[in-house]
């Protein structure tokens, strides 16, 4: 983020400174990363896009109530479940986007439908009832729903996950050798048209060796349960064309229920007294507990930043979030409304919203499902200036947008008109893309007057006072987005892209910021700034990393207030705030990288990253705003 003599505050433009079922079923997590050793990872998307999440847990979160039971919600909030069909009598499948909840429908001659799990694209996949009686695992997309089949001589099929890429795995029964009738159910991933059999953990036992898969990543990892030689079931994770066993906390039973994209695992499994508790595998399965007064606990779905949501008792008792920070937390007591009895919980996206059912007692007693979305502090506007190079050299910026609505924003890559700050080499033509969560471009600006909405940029009052530079103006839903800045034709210099919200109104905030690029000397290194405009102060914790293609190998980190005076600095994180930054579960993984942890009043405030003793390469500084 921002730097040297020129700081933040004097930098930009005056009037509007710059900145940036429990039980078996489990949904996806489609978003971007996961770490190893239960910390926050940054992860590269289609080999370039860093983003990045928060684990910090809200103080409260507000309640939307849904008129179904979710089983799944993806990366924007939109939710997904099952609930009584118009007319009632049956059940149908139901989609929540945007304020709005859809009737999925059936399979053609089918009955009953349920929803089990969605992607970041709005792409569903369950189950249906068809003419014959039997039930298919379907997808819905583009307002369709197209029956995937079974696999060969198979009866019943169900749909349990969905990547990004359009990748479905669930279960099918299968027609064995000498046999008339299907048996057993096996795994399956479906993709291109096409149904695979994934086989299971046994070598042996013909006709009892199920295997059942639930969710995949991203990389096309896929968890679920299999049965095993020994006749026990256990939790498997298939990656490369490889199932293997994850094995147990020491009982005889396990089973895999979600997976992030970091290949970490969430479920449930016996232990040695019999009993039955969450855990996460991440280089090796890790009990998680349960809260007090209850008899079980299943780990039922997981974030890209481990955040954990599950349920005790078997469904009967209550759900809890998990934080490394906080350990195993009650939902309800993360919602302020004495009447709400949250129960059963089904999902958690990558902006910390979990889709849960539950009762509302101050109305009724009918249990219904609800979407939590946390309490905010939001940066108003960010921003970052660097040296921007080639190849992986190029400046990338990561926001989540977090809430309940979408945020109108414009973001501008800003090069030749740095040049009346004093800076020396700035980029003569910067071009700029957006990127959602997939990796997909949603919008991209060579020159700002060439854009479609030329004239709302212009009435925004944000418009570049350069033709040359770039700005795209857009509304977002609720996510991960990436904004590249490169040169035309390969052209290097120093740039800043900034992100402005136009609504800060909206019932959603710019929750996190992260920034990839080449940290050189003097004026060539990076420089970031952020605004607050929240009522009380705000924690943040930012981060200097060096997890990435030629990196800076000890960075070092300065924050400063609107006046450039010096508020905080750190060389190695463990130097300073040690045991607060641990008690966040974001502490840097390398004790040569920077943290500050700061309470911050609002204003505009700018983070400086060099190299120690004057060294040079990449680096990635993020900052997370806990609410």
């Amino acid at each position: 983020m921002n730097t040297d003599k020129k700081f933040f505050g004097a930098l930009l433009i005056p009037a509007r400174v710059a900145l940036s079922r429990a039980g078996e079923f489990a949904g996806p997590q489609s978003s971007v990363g996961h770490a190893s050793g239960w910390k926050l990872a940054q992860t590269l998307i289609c080999a370039a896009f860093a983003l990045m999440a928060t684990s910090a847990v809200a103080d409260n979160y507000s309640v939307t109530e849904l008129s179904f039971i979710p089983t799944a919600v993806n990366t924007s909030g939109a939710v997904v479940g099952y609930g009584d069909a118009p007319g009632g009598g049956t059940i149908h499948a139901f989609l929540y986007s945007n304020g709005q909840t859809i009737d999925l429908g059936t399979l053609p001659g089918g009955d009953f439908s349920e929803a089990l799990a969605i992607n970041s694209s709005g792409e569903v996949v369950g189950d249906s009832t068809v003419a014959d009686g039997a039930t298919h695992a379907f997808l819905y997309s583009g307002g369709q729903m197209t029956d995937l089949g079974t696999l060969p001589g198979g009866f019943l099929s169900y749909a349990t996950g969905i990547n990004d890429s359009g990748a479905v795995v669930g279960w099918s029964d299968t027609l064995q050798p000498g046999t008339t009738y299907p048996q057993p159910d096996h795994a399956f991933l479906y993709s291109g048209g096409h149904m695979t059999d994934l086989g299971n953990l046994s070598a042996s036992h013909q006709f009892v060796n199920f295997s059942h898969a639930l969710a995949i990543n991203n990389a096309g990892q896929v968890t679920g349960w299999s049965i095993t030689d020994a006749l026990e079931t256990h939790a498997f994770l298939y990656s490369g064309g490889t199932m293997s066993d994850l094995g147990t906390l020491g009982g005889t039973e396990s089973r895999g229920l979600a997976i992030n994209n970091l290949g970490e695992v969430v479920g449930f499994s016996g232990r040695s007294d019999s009993s039955q508790h969450a855990f996460i595998y991440s280089n090796g399965m890790h009990d998680l507990g349960t809260l007090p007064d209850t008899t079980s606990s299943s780990g039922v779905s997981i974030n890209d930043s481990d955040q954990i949501v599950g349920t005790t008792s078997g469904g009967n008792g209550p759900s809890f979030l998990y934080t490394a920070a906080a350990g195993l937390i009650n939902i309800n007591t993360l919602v302020d409304n004495p009447n709400l009895s949250l129960r059963e919980v089904a999902g958690i996206n990558n902006a910390g919203q979990i889709a849960i059912s539950g009762s509302d007692f101050g109305t009724n007693a009918t249990v219904n499902g609800f979407l939590l979305s946390p309490a905010t502090h939001s940066a108003a506007n960010i921003s970052t200036r660097l040296t921007v190079g080639t190849g992986d050299n190029v400046l990338i910026g990561g926001i989540i947008i977090q809430g309940n609505a979408p945020k109108t924003v414009i973001i501008r890559a800003v090069g030749p008109s740095l040049a009346h700050a004093g800076i020396t080499n700035p980029l003569q033509d910067p071009t700029l893309e957006l990127h959602d969560g997939t990796g997909a471009v949603v919008a991209s600006n060579d020159n700002w007057t060439d854009a479609p909405n030329r004239q709302a940029i212009i009435d925004s009052q944000l418009a570049p006072t350069n033709n040359l530079e770039s700005a795209v103006l857009t509304t977002l839903a609720p996510g991960s987005y990436t904004a590249i800045v490169r040169g035309n034709n390969s052209t290097t210099g120093i740039a800043l892209v900034e992100v402005y919200d136009l609504d800060p109104g909206a019932d959603a905030g710019l929750a996190n910021i992260s920034t990839r690029g080449f940290v050189q000397t003097g004026d060539n290194v990076m420089i970031g700034g952020f605004i607050f405009n929240q009522t009380g102060n705000a924690t943040v914790l930012i981060h200097a990393q060096h997890g990435v293609p030629n990196a800076l190998q000890d960075p070092t980190l300065e924050l400063h207030d609107g006046t450039g005076a010096l508020i905080a600095s750190n060389d190695n994180w463990k130097s300073d705030q040690q045991q607060a930054i641990e008690a966040t579960g974001l502490a840097p993984g390398d004790d040569r990288e920077s943290a500050i942890l700061s309470s911050l009043a609002p204003g505009n405030y700018t983070a400086i990253v060099r190299g120690k003793n004057e060294t040079v390469g990449n680096a990635l500084v993020e900052v997370y705003v806990f609410q």
